[in-house]
């Protein structure tokens, strides 16, 4: 396989500074655009950055395929997938680490859309990864076609309906990356561009993020099998699998510890006996939401608690790992006209909630799916506000309440209520 490249950058017209970088390395047949933000000179640091990490992860890996890697992998997805997704994870922790250390660069962040080719066995293919609003394109035949999807306010809100295409490009609504490799969190709208089928001979890339763009053309076929969608960093190798008959058996989980067959497992979710034991008119008036706070939930699933927190809050960020849960839970919301929501594609070890934006976090029956509670609560906890709380209901089952104040604990938080009203659940609030 032989590839085609070039590569330019510029200033544009409104800005004197610019923050953007660009990763041409033929060598790993790599090629990324990042987008850098976050004031004086801190953008032009954070693209920095990830240019630096990933071609550094690149020439590591690339030298020695045995090489031990910073993350976990996930062993679902192949070998390059993992590589292309670590070297961005690496590229994230790497600014949440600089920014730490200064106050002046606490916000700094960069998008970042890439594409690595590869050739294994005879059998080209290219894999496109992107995050925020930097965009890859396909050209052929005399036709330039998007094929990235923008993690930004607008998107969302254009698949919400809520503007229309003439509204979004003439600038009526503020273009705001919600999904970016940024500190100190990553937050997330919609599910990120991973794999799709669309090389062939002949064919060109684009990447570009305002005034910058590279260019790639291949000389060989080149395909790539569809894979589910999924976020930026790898998800464990393994993963608790619920079994409470009540919510579905998940003994024949997928990828992201739901059941295979979805429209069972919605139901179940959505039985109105469920009511009866969640009981969640008696757990949102003990949370005693007020009209004005910001919620972040955790497996939102297909919206059983996200309606009645979007009645009682201004804004919930509805969370959940499973891309089709997702959809259903976009699908959910559109009928009910529910505006205050923003969906949010998280990963099973983030949620990708908003940094200092929620007053309160929920998680209801998911906590046995934290990869590493006390880590995840760490994580969860830079999204609250001052002042803000964090409920967890799960089941006596799945997880000892002992254990959970101990993560809790070890995380910074203490116990701020405990409710025993819900016959087969744990509901404890930490702040």
């Amino acid at each position: 396989m032989r590839i085609s490249h070039a590569a330019r950058t510029d200033v544009g017209m409104k800005r004197d500074n610019n923050e953007d970088n660009y990763l041409v390395y033929p060598e790993q047949n790599l090629f990324a655009v990042f987008d850098g933000m976050g004031g004086h000179a801190a953008g032009e640091v954070a693209s920095g950055i990830a240019v630096r990490e990933m071609k550094e992860f690149f020439e590591l890996t690339g030298k020695d395929p045995e090489a031990t890697w910073p993350f976990k992998d996930d062993r679902s997805r192949s070998y390059d997938e993992n590589r292309l997704v670590t070297a961005i994870k690496l590229c994230n922790a790497r600014i949440m680490e600089v920014a730490e250390q200064d106050s002046s660069k606490k916000n700094m962040g960069t998008t970042c859309v890439s594409l690595h080719f590869t050739e294994r066995n005879g059998e080209p293919r290219v894999y496109v990864a992107h995050t925020g609003d930097s965009r890859g394109y396909l050209f052929r035949e005399n036709k330039l076609k998007r094929i990235t999807i923008d993690h930004s306010l607008v998107e969302e809100y254009l698949r919400l309906g809520k503007i229309t295409e003439e509204e979004a490009k003439n600038g009526r609504l503020t273009w705001r990356s919600i999904r970016t490799i940024r500190a100190p969190e990553i937050s997330s709208s919609s599910a990120p561009t991973g794999c799709r089928e669309w090389w062939r001979t002949g064919s060109w890339s684009r990447s570009c993020r305002s005034s910058r763009q590279t260019w790639k053309r291949a000389r060989r076929s080149c395909s790539i099998p569809p894979t589910p969608t999924a976020g930026w960093t790898t998800r464990p190798s393994s993963s608790p699998a619920t079994t409470d008959s009540r919510l579905g058996d998940h003994h024949s989980h997928g990828r992201f510890g739901n059941p295979e067959d979805l429209h069972a497992y919605v139901s179940r979710l959505e039985d109105p006996g469920r009511d009866e034991w969640q009981k969640p008119d008696e757990v949102l008036r003990v949370l005693d939401v007020r009209r004005e706070a910001v919620i972040g939930e955790i497996g939102a699933g297909s919206g059983y608690f996200t309606l009645p927190l979007a009645r009682a809050a201004a804004h919930v960020f509805a969370s959940d790992a499973d891309p089709r849960l997702v959809e259903v839970l976009r699908e959910r919301l559109a009928a009910a006209d529910a505006r205050n929501v923003t969906p949010v594609l998280g990963l099973p070890e983030d949620p990708f909630l908003p940094s200092g934006r929620c007053d309160l976090i929920v998680s209801i029956n998911t906590y046995h799916h934290f990869p590493e509670p006390r880590a995840y609560l760490r994580r969860i906890r830079r999204a609250l506000r001052p002042g803000g709380r964090i409920a967890l209901i799960d089941f006596h089952e799945k997880v000892e309440k002992a254990r959970v104040l101990r993560a809790g604990k070890a995380a910074g938080l203490r116990v701020a209520a405990e409710h025993d009203f819900l016959p087969q659940q744990h509901f404890l609030v930490f702040c």
